[in-house]
Formats: C-alpha cells, sequence, structure tokens
C-alpha cells in the first residue's frame, strides 16, 4: 500500500508540474520597415530600430511610432503614427488560456 501511495503522489505532481508549465508563454512583436533602419516607439518608449522585436505582456491597443532621422538629426521620412489592436489567439481568451 505505501509503495502505491508514493507512486500515485509522484504522478500526480508529475502532472501537476507539466499543467503549469503550459501556461507559459512568451509574446513577442516584430516591427519592419522599408527603408530599415528606423526608429520605432512603442507606446511612446523607444524600443530600438527596425527590423525590431521585443515581448509585451497584455494584449490590446498599442501606439506604433516610426521616423527615420539623418545624422544631424532631421526626419528623412514623414513620421508615422498607428494606432494598432494586438488581438488574442483563440488560446489566450478565458476560459482556455488557464490550460494552454
Amino acid at each position: 500500500m505505501d509503495k502505491r501511495f508514493s507512486k500515485i503522489v509522484f504522478i500526480s505532481l508529475c502532472l501537476l508540474c507539466c499543467a503549469m508549465l503550459c501556461g507559459c508563454v512568451l509574446r513577442s512583436l516584430t516591427i519592419d520597415s522599408q527603408p530599415s533602419g528606423a526608429m520605432v516607439y512603442l507606446d511612446d518608449e523607444l524600443i530600438g530600430e527596425t527590423p525590431v522585436t521585443t515581448t509585451f505582456t497584455y494584449y490590446g491597443t498599442r501606439k506604433i511610432t516610426l521616423e527615420k532621422v539623418d545624422a544631424e538629426g532631421r526626419l528623412l521620412y514623414e513620421r508615422k503614427i498607428i494606432y494598432e489592436k494586438i488581438k488574442p489567439p483563440f488560446y489566450q481568451i478565458l476560459p482556455l488560456d488557464f490550460f494552454f
């Protein structure tokens, strides 16, 4: 009985660990432009030059600003401000997000 109980506890702990690890996701956002090398601001915070990949925590509408400047700081292209709604995939909507 003691071996059987320890086996059940071990299997239960393994299943619990697997279930907890399944909920870990890395959300990333990649921004590219033509021509490349434009400065990218996400919600008015500089994240780098295109092409750039960054992570985020929450889905929703994000403000993305692109601008390309020369060595003296003059704008080479018109500044683009885009409000983009980042929608969650189906497995990130309640109640499925508890399991995937």
